[in-house]
């Protein structure tokens, strides 16, 4: 495959604006013709240690909710012929209120946009200086 551009984002919780201090919870990746995300599913105790007085609900309602924002975005561009997705990216990751963020957007080329999709979640949400084949996060396919 040719190498391509490809724009991402990483997904933040950040549950008290005042301090700015955020948790990486997830990746957005947009490519000519893709668009997808991942987003941790499993391994929220160490977000809840950090933040230590959250509720641990409000954590997994608002991962939930931007799943389900991701997955019907998601959706809306596969089913679009002339697919929209740099705008949705666009949309999705301007800066607005909420304990869901988006990071700067950064750029980068990869000849496999999923795998630079899975890799980027291992080193910004993992942590992990190599990805691992199975990782354990959400990988939403749907659409």
């Amino acid at each position: 495959m040719k190498r391509q551009a490809i724009r991402y984002a990483i997904i933040r919780f950040q549950p008290h604006i005042d301090t700015q201090e955020f948790a990486n919870v997830g990746v957005v990746l947009v490519a000519p013709n893709f668009f997808d995300f991942r987003i941790e599913t499993k391994q929220l105790a160490r977000i809840t240690r950090f933040f230590g007085t959250i509720d641990p609900s409000l954590l997994k309602q608002a991962l939930a909710n931007c799943n389900a924002e991701l997955v019907r975005l998601k959706s809306r561009v596969a089913s679009e012929a002339n697919s929209n997705a740099e705008h949705l990216f666009a949309a999705l990751t301007k800066d607005r209120e909420g304990v869901i963020r988006f990071s700067d957007v950064r750029t980068a080329m990869h000849d496999d946009p999923a795998r630079k999709l899975d890799e980027l979640f291992e080193h910004y949400i993992r942590r992990s200086s190599t990805a691992r084949a199975d990782n354990g996060g959400q990988r939403n396919d749907a659409a």
